[in-house]
């Protein structure tokens, strides 16, 4: 198959996942794909989100600064802002991949505690594919800083939306990958989130209670 042969297939893929998820993930699995292509999909959309995010706070920021009469004040500001963008974006990008790790990892374990017969590889393969949905907020970011009144509100639809799909992915590919019902398949994610916020709770607790 040609390179451009292999883009073609790769998109219809991306559209079967968001359309026939079930279907899609068993002949997934049935072909043992690699995880390759999911996870460059998924540092492609976490790096342009995350990249688009920072300008959104840079423009709002900008828009806040505009209101203090000192040129010098937003000279220094978007000189700043130029410098530390690279930084910014390399930092929420770390940290959404590492989320994303331990959503995943909690997804694995908590589906195993449903007696899931799924790898840990196979429910990082299927998550990755779940920034396919999530595509629609980085649509939405970028319509934000074309026109920032619409495009907010096209950014909460898209929003709302990209979280709706990215959970019925969740749920088809966990429940494929692990062999379990739709029911267990839910009830595994929503612990796993549950325990992700647990956690940030403990660790922003920690301090004040000067452990």
């Amino acid at each position: 198959m040609s390179a451009i042969g292999r883009i073609v297939s790769f998109i219809e893929d991306l559209g079967s996942v968001v359309l026939h998820p079930e279907e899609t993930f068993k002949m997934f699995l049935a072909e043992r794909r690699s995880l390759l292509q999911p996870a460059i999909l998924l540092i492609v959309y976490v790096l342009s989100t995350c990249f688009l995010s920072v300008l959104v706070i840079k423009r709002i920021a900008s828009v806040v600064l505009a209101f203090i009469p000192l040129e010098e004040v937003l000279s220094a500001f978007n000189f700043t802002f130029r410098l530390i963008t690279p930084l910014m974006v390399a930092g929420l990008s770390s940290v959404w991949l590492a989320l994303f790790l331990l959503l995943a990892l909690l997804t694995y374990v908590y589906a195993k505690a449903f007696d899931g017969v799924g790898t840990m590889r196979n429910t990082l393969f299927t998550l990755c594919y779940v920034s396919v949905p999530g595509f629609l907020v980085t649509l939405g970011l970028a319509l934000t800083l074309a026109s920032p009144i619409y495009g907010s509100v096209a950014l909460v639809a898209l929003t709302l939306l990209a979280i709706v799909v990215k959970l019925y992915i969740m749920i088809e590919g966990v429940k494929i990958v692990h062999d379990i019902s739709d029911f267990k398949a839910f009830i595994s994610i929503i612990l796993a989130f549950i325990t992700i916020v647990v956690i940030f709770v403990i660790i922003i607790m920690v301090p004040s209670l000067g452990w």
